[in-house]
């Protein structure tokens, strides 16, 4: 009666059969004792029906679209940092893209029965047995997070996957910080429960995260100490690009904000000064609390023992030049990074010569001055670095 008025096609040629089918428990959980094996396949069995997923529920053309445009361009993938490239079935490096592009060109027009399956993934994730199987579900969450709205992006997906920012396994860590970092860069609208988002909700998870990766490089054991420093460099390369989220979302807000008192509401609605009260709480955006609690986690980074850690910092930092601005990036990042040169521990080189390729890049936000007087003679100095690749 309903269908192609309320239920699209798809609901009935193949949403609903799938979806009953994996209601019903597969041979091997029905012969385990535990019903936790069924989430298990349940994550597998999305994860390997992906591309026929996407084909059924319209949005396979799009994606496939996305990547030739990308494969063109010759955009830069890098394995731990952003843009995150997926590699589910069906995609090669797919670089997820934001809501108005998908929503805007009409790569998608419907994404009901995306949030049917992303649901089944979420409620799957947190009973899982094995790790890998919740990395592919953080990756099935990013995946379905590009095909629905920016409410559901963090309303839905994001609490999922800070919370898999606790789990023990350093591969489900890094997994879950790359995806929420991609996933912050695909938002493009926010609502007004969302305007403290950074400051109240995922600053504060970060900080937490970063102190976690501290503990476990404190513990005797090597290879816990080696965990330590790897999740640490995953967090140095997403640092900078989380800085430019948080300055996006802040301005998000203002803009949100001047849409607020611009409009007849308040007028219509007789709205008195105690409301205005109100709404200024609501949009009011602790910007210098944000950029302070970021110049702290940044400069954790800069000062980090492990050169693995700073070097993934290096290797983006242009976001968070941007993010600091010029006086800042003088501050806080020039200044640490002018010591790497004269740094001759084990494995320094590295450190110089990241330095060096990162030049560029930082140049663009110190200045004339900072360029001429500090970065320029550095530079000419490195000329006579021991090591010829410096």
């Amino acid at each position: 009666k309903y269908r192609k008025s309320f239920f699209p096609d798809h609901f009935y040629t193949f949403l609903y059969p799938y979806m009953r089918k994996l209601s019903v428990p597969n041979s091997a959980s029905k012969a385990n004792t535990s019903r936790l094996h069924e989430f298990d396949y349940k994550i597998d069995q999305i994860y390997k029906d992906f591309d026929n997923i996407s084909f059924y529920l319209g949005f396979k053309q799009g994606i496939e679209e996305i990547d030739r445009q990308n494969a063109s361009k010759k955009i830069k993938i890098q394995k731990e940092t952003i843009p995150l490239g997926l590699n589910l079935p069906g995609m090669n490096n797919h670089i997820p893209q934001s809501t108005s592009k998908i929503f805007g060109n009409g790569l998608n027009r419907n994404d009901c029965s995306s949030l049917v399956l992303l649901d089944l993934v979420l409620h799957s994730i947190r009973n899982t047995t094995r790790s890998s199987y919740r990395v592919k579900a953080c990756y099935l969450i990013l995946a379905f997070a590009e095909q629905i709205h920016d409410e559901g992006k963090l309303d839905r997906c994001l609490p999922y996957l800070i919370s898999v920012l606790d789990d023990p396994s350093e591969d489900v860590k890094v997994t879950a910080l790359k995806c929420i970092t991609q996933l912050l860069c695909m938002v493009d609208a926010i609502s007004p429960v969302n305007n403290l988002i950074f400051s109240d909700y995922i600053i504060p998870k970060l900080e937490k995260f970063k102190k976690q990766s501290y503990n476990l490089s404190n513990v005797e054991s090597r290879e816990h100490s080696d965990q330590g420093s790897y999740v640490r460099s995953v967090f140095a390369a997403c640092l900078p690009h989380l800085a430019h989220c948080a300055n996006k979302f802040s301005q998000m807000a203002l803009l949100l904000k001047r849409h607020v008192q611009s409009t007849s509401y308040g007028q219509n609605r007789g709205i008195e000064k105690d409301d205005d009260d109100i709404h200024d709480s609501v949009f009011n955006i602790p910007i210098e609390e944000i950029s302070k609690r970021f110049e702290l986690l940044a400069t954790s980074i800069l000062t980090d023992s492990e050169p693995n850690v700073r070097i993934a910092l290096l290797e983006n930092i242009s976001p968070l030049c941007a993010f600091f601005g010029k006086e800042n990036t003088n501050n806080i990042i020039l200044s640490h990074l002018l010591t790497y040169l004269n740094d001759r521990s084990l494995n320094s080189s590295k450190i110089r010569l990241a330095f060096v390729e990162s030049i560029l890049s930082i140049s663009i936000f110190v200045g004339v001055f900072s360029l001429e007087e500090y970065m320029l003679p550095l530079l000419i100095q490195t000329l006579y670095d021991p090591d010829e690749s410096v």
